[in-house]
């Protein structure tokens, strides 16, 4: 993801519909992506979020700086 980061210089969007579980390792792909993109003056969004994602999304409080939809 990180290298997608610096090669790309719009707005990203992560479609996560087939993703059934997050560890500490994918939110911290997250994190520093979500820094990279933020220092270039982009935004992340993830999207299509089952009920699982989304709970872990806001237990981290990464749903309050993320776009998620």
């Amino acid at each position: 993801l990180i290298d997608v980061g610096h090669s790309i210089d719009k707005n990203i969007d992560i479609d996560v519909s087939m993703v059934n579980f997050i560890d500490s390792s994918g939110i911290g792909s997250l994190i520093s992506l979500y820094k990279l993109q933020s220092k270039k003056g982009r935004k992340l969004t993830i999207r299509n979020a089952n009920a699982d994602i989304r709970t872990i999304l806001r237990l981290t409080s990464l749903s309050d700086v993320l776009g998620v939809e």
